[in-house]
């Protein structure tokens, strides 16, 4: 599974562009939806979320996939291990890239 999700980040960098996201520690965010609610609203309340850890850079890469920028090592972790985490009811589930 997890030479999975190392495969399924490689192929995104070079696919979408996610390399030039790396200033940071990147993350990516799956919602569990068909498709992604509001854009706005959704960026909004993650940010809202997670402002009390330090910035957090959203990007919408797919639908349901979120290229995800925190400032600290310490930021994504606790961001990681404070989940699970949901947005307008769907589940969002975030990992290190």
């Amino acid at each position: 599974m997890e030479d999975d999700a190392t495969q399924l980040v490689i192929q995104l960098e070079g696919n979408v562009g996610l390399g030039e996201v790396h200033n940071g520690i990147p993350l990516i965010g799956v919602l569990m939806a068909d498709k992604l609610p509001n854009q706005g609203a959704t960026k909004e309340i993650l940010r809202k979320s997670w402002e009390q850890l330090g910035e957090a850079k959203i990007l919408v890469v797919k639908d349901n996939l979120l290229a995800i920028t925190v400032e600290s090592e310490e930021m994504a972790r606790r961001i990681i291990e404070g989940g699970p985490w949901a947005v307008m009811g769907y589940a969002l589930s975030i990992h290190h890239c």
